[in-house]
């Protein structure tokens, strides 16, 4: 029996949905990308994406797919092992709906999409909560939503949630659900989850996002006599034993030295402070369909750089773009005042897309590591790694 699913976008999560109930049902399937109006020509206007044909019969609707997937395959144990588990399995898939419909009004003002003002965006964020609660009470304590394997219901709760745990979870949210985290780490540690999905990440606190000003009514007021402004709090890091490093006086120095290898060797014996600096890698976490073009990859890159510009008198850093098209990677080696995370980096809109290494540049290998990426420019790297892009934040 041979399954056909179309799907349009790499990143679309009912497509990606739809693609492990396929895999998880020892189901022979073929995965062809198409567009709507490529669908809307051959299968006429009744159809959406995501698609699918069994045996020249089509059907599209997420639901309605993964029921009939499950159903084609008892075995795969999708749509629970009785009739009760059946209706038990619809219900949690019926009110996977309500937490979509809040997910993404929250998500779509998250990710750039929509525009909200905070008001509007606080009363969706709360429905979005509200409906991650109520999957938090049909779960409890249970591994899966129904019996003891994994179902249809679960596969659909995790897929939602993929997006917007990964910009929008709080520690607040995360307290009220946490048979629910435990539960999306499981499903999204299934292999067959991270074909399709990749390596999921769950934020430990949420974006910040542009808001809509709200239109305020122009009143009269009396003039009152201006308040003074406030002294701002001092960073953590101006708090910090002195430093015998100039950072500016580091930057210009080894930026524009002639003999990079040697300017490194001199930094490390000589002038850099180890007492008040630390080194760190910093390697994006790619999501499928990302790293396959270099200009879009680029974007990040410069992107992730713009944004640490604010940070950039505590620190110095090289980020950089590696391998080839379809497939690239982007990490780099920093430079920054203390030796801990510092709250400036963690305020970053990007910071979360990355995983921080400590590196310990008394340790050979690590040494060796940081002086490959501070001095290597256009490339390769020592051990032949192609470098397709570099920037330093300065």
């Amino acid at each position: 029996m041979s399954l056909k699913i179309f799907y349009e976008n790499t990143h679309g999560f009912n497509a990606n949905i739809v693609k492990v109930a396929a895999a998880l049902s020892g189901a022979e399937y073929e995965i062809v990308k198409t567009t709507s109006d490529e669908l809307k020509e051959t299968k006429g206007d009744k159809f959406t994406l995501p698609y699918i044909e069994v045996e020249e019969q089509g059907l599209s609707e997420v639901n309605t797919i993964l029921r009939h997937i499950a159903r084609l395959h008892p075995d795969s144990g999708l749509y629970g092992k009785t009739l009760f588990e059946n209706a038990l399995v619809d219900t949690v898939m019926d009110r996977a709906i309500t937490l979509f419909k809040a997910s993404h009004a929250v998500g779509a003002v998250a990710y750039g999409h929509a525009k909200a003002t905070a008001a509007e965006f606080k009363a969706n964020k709360e429905k979005y909560v509200a409906a991650l609660k109520h999957l938090e009470e049909l779960l409890g304590g249970k591994d899966f939503f129904v019996g003891d394997a994994i179902t249809i219901a679960d596969i659909k709760v995790a897929g939602i949630c993929v997006l917007p745990f990964r910009v929008l979870m709080d520690p607040g949210t995360s307290k009220q659900i946490p048979n629910l985290l435990a539960h999306f780490e499981r499903i999204s540690g299934n292999e067959s989850f991270k074909k399709f999905f990749g390596t999921t990440h769950v934020a430990k606190r949420p974006i910040k996002i542009q808001f809509v000003k709200e239109e305020k009514k122009v009143k009269e007021e009396k003039k009152q006599a201006p308040k003074k402004a406030e002294p701002k709090p001092k960073s953590k890091l101006e708090t910090l034993p002195p430093t015998t490093m100039d950072l500016n006086e580091f930057k210009y120095w080894f930026i524009n030295h002639t003999d990079r290898d040697a300017a490194f060797e001199e930094f490390y014996t000589s002038r850099l402070d180890k007492e008040g600096w630390s080194f760190w890698e910093l390697s994006y976490i790619k999501y499928p369909g990302e790293g396959e073009q270099l200009w879009k990859t680029n974007n990040l890159l410069n992107g992730f750089i713009q944004r640490a510009e604010p940070f950039g008198k505590w620190s110095y850093g090289v980020q950089m773009i590696y391998g080839e098209e379809p497939n690239l990677d982007m990490k780099g080696v920093w430079m920054w005042r203390g030796h801990e995370i510092p709250q400036e980096l963690k305020d970053h809109a990007q910071f979360d897309y990355y995983t921080p290494k400590k590196l310990d540049i008394d340790n050979a290998e690590d040494r060796a590591y940081i002086k490959d990426v501070w001095t290597a420019k256009d490339g390769p790297m020592k051990d032949g790694t192609i470098i397709a892009n570099w920037s330093y934040q300065k």
